[in-house]
């Protein structure tokens, strides 16, 4: 034998020794790794996050009540109230139509356009509907507040409030009569006519 194959010849048990000394390695199975969850890797330049816990619910706060659908309002009669101070117009009370409501406003604006409208009439379910709020405009507000001087028209509890001064006797007579018929309805109960004259 030449010097070479000695020394080959003389490792070769040697690394036997050493390979037979280490452990096997652990083989996995396929069905183990398809069911070993793998961790998507974080970049390496984003901060470890670490979620926050939900905090425990508290045993004394409880939820809060449904508070269920709201009583209805208590029906109420309409009001209305209409006079007239240097140069302004204000409208004011609460009926349940939306449709008269805009009919008056809309009424008196068209024709008083050089007159500052104040509105504050407005639109209440619970108040009990009226049949006047479709006529008062036209019948009565119109030629009254044309006519009279510092005018005033009101409607509450039933009772029409008539204020100003006319001309004459005859002007009074025609305009209160308008306004009877004009607020004419089952809610109305009465008026109270203070309309002056001139003469």
């Amino acid at each position: 034998m030449n010097r070479h194959f000695k020394r080959r010849f003389f490792l070769l048990p040697l690394l036997c020794g050493l390979l037979t000394g280490c452990d096997k390695p652990a083989l996995r199975s396929v069905a183990e790794e398809e069911k070993a969850p793998t961790a998507p890797l974080a970049p390496a330049s984003a901060p470890a996050q670490t979620a926050a816990s939900p905090a425990p619910a508290s045993e004394d706060t409880a939820p809060a009540p449904d508070p269920g659908p709201a009583e209805p309002l208590p029906m109420e009669e309409p009001v209305f109230k209409m006079w007239k101070a240097g140069d302004t117009i204000t409208l004011s009370g609460a009926l349940k139509s939306r449709i008269q409501v805009n009919r008056i406003v809309e009424t008196v604006q068209k024709t008083f356009p050089d007159t500052e409208i104040v509105n504050d009439l407005k639109v209440e379910p619970n108040r009990y509907p009226v049949g006047w709020g479709n006529r008062l405009a036209d019948e009565l507000l119109v030629p009254y507040f044309k006519e009279v001087k510092s005018p005033g028209v009101a409607y509450q509890k039933g009772i029409v409030t008539l204020l100003g001064e006319v001309e004459n006797t005859s002007r009074h007579r025609a305009l209160t009569e308008i306004a009877i018929n004009a607020f004419a309805d089952t809610l109305t109960r009465d008026l109270d006519n203070k309309i002056t004259t001139r003469k």
